[in-house]
């Protein structure tokens, strides 16, 4: 049964993985002959949409100067954006959808979009990308350690913390949002389903108060990736966002540990310079190489080279696409303990597993890696990350949703 499906994201282009993820989705549902309807934010990065004359105006929270009234709308908006909820209602009275898919919507969409969906009887499904639900700050990641302490409710952690960017008003900001639709409004109680791409995500969501049976564990797609060719290189390579999250900082301090190694990093993000300032301080900059955000057939080059992909993070990973991107492309990957990386990676099988934040042990992974013995890593990625089993358990999510709503 062919359906129309609208899917529902801040970004409507690649901005980071959960955007990546919303595209590609939406792409396979198509190619299996459904009809898909898009909501996002306008932006001169979007992608090409149909749709885009329904789409929210951009907020940029971080460009410029702004004055008072400027921040009082905008902090409005990312608690209650009442102009993303009519551009949706307009959105709505043109197309008539049967279910709709909601992704990353906080501050720019707000879950103030969740309530129109349910006045007009459409059923609602929400992935879980990150912890926003249960941690303001999306992260459960606070001052470089991983924090917990808003699990269950007790959002107040984050303004007196000040959680997000480090700011007590835009922590305050985040904090209210999560009151007002948590225990207040109830807002996330409307929705009909969501999905976690990771049992760890799973299990957290149900820690915090999320009913398990309202939960369905899907994990994310590798995507179909081209042949690249490339010659082998000597270097080991990491590719994703540059924040303190990610455990960079681990990463280039283990690197004194692995004194013949060199290292390729690609992406971008706030810790950049403050990167190239270490590589400089520990004296790495001749085995250490920035390479800035890489795309498309020269991300594929540099992952196909590399002799290993390192996901190094010290937060909860929930289910990283980079990570079954290096494994789909044949690359054993060098693994934190953290979160979902663990239901990825089987210790030296497709990769290793190291204690998150452990310098010394990771680098002697990589000192002692031998890629000879994980040459066929990743040619047998197991059929649950595949796209055809990703749609199909996709479908069935759907199929529940609407055979429960009737």
């Amino acid at each position: 049964m062919f359906m129309k499906i609208l899917q529902i994201n801040k970004f409507h282009f690649p901005q980071g993985g959960a955007d990546a993820y919303y595209l590609r989705l939406s792409e396979l549902l198509r190619v299996a002959g459904h009809r898909v309807v898009f909501f996002s934010t306008d932006n001169q990065k979007n992608e090409l949409s149909v749709f885009s004359k329904y789409f929210a105006e951009s907020i940029d929270y971080n460009g410029g100067r702004l004055g008072f009234f400027k921040k009082a709308v905008y902090a409005f908006r990312l608690i209650y954006n009442f102009e993303a909820r009519r551009k949706l209602v307009g959105l709505l009275e043109k197309e008539r959808v049967g279910i709709a898919h909601l992704h990353n919507i906080y501050h720019q969409l707000s879950p103030a979009i969740i309530g129109a969906l349910k006045k007009r009887g459409i059923p609602v499904v929400m992935h879980l990308h990150d912890y926003k639900i249960i941690c303001p700050n999306y992260k459960l990641f606070r001052r470089g350690k991983i924090c917990e302490r808003c699990v269950g409710g007790k959002f107040y952690h984050c303004f007196f913390g000040r959680c997000l960017k480090n700011s007590y008003l835009k922590s305050l900001a985040a904090m209210i949002e999560a009151y007002l639709h948590g225990p207040i409004l109830r807002t996330y109680e409307k929705i009909d389903l969501f999905i976690a791409p990771s049992e760890f995500m799973k299990n957290m969501a149900v820690r915090h108060g999320i009913p398990e049976a309202k939960i369905a564990a899907i994990p994310n797609f590798s995507p179909a990736v081209p042949a690249v060719t490339a010659p082998d290189g000597d270097y080991f390579f990491y590719f994703g966002r540059l924040s303190e999250e990610k455990g960079l900082h681990v990463l280039l301090e283990a690197m004194k540990y692995a004194p013949a190694a060199r290292l390729k990093i690609a992406g971008d993000g706030p810790l950049a310079d403050q990167l190239r300032r270490d590589i400089l301080r520990l004296g790495l900059e001749n085995r250490v190489e920035m390479l800035g955000r890489l795309e498309g057939e020269k991300l594929g080059s540099a992952i196909a080279a590399a002799r290993a992909v390192i996901a190094p993070s010290i937060w909860h990973e929930n289910m990283p696409l980079a990570v079954l991107e290096a494994l789909a492309r044949g690359k054993a990957v060098i693994a934190s303990r953290a979160g979902g990386l663990e239901e990825i990676i089987q210790d030296g099988e497709n990769g290793f597993l190291f204690e998150a934040g452990n310098r010394r042990e990771l680098g002697k992974i990589i000192g002692r890696f031998d890629r000879r013995k994980f040459s066929a890593a990743g040619q047998a990625l197991p059929e649950k990350y595949s796209a055809e089993n990703h749609l199909r358990l996709t479908m069935d999510v759907y199929q529940k949703v609407l055979a429960n709503f009737k």
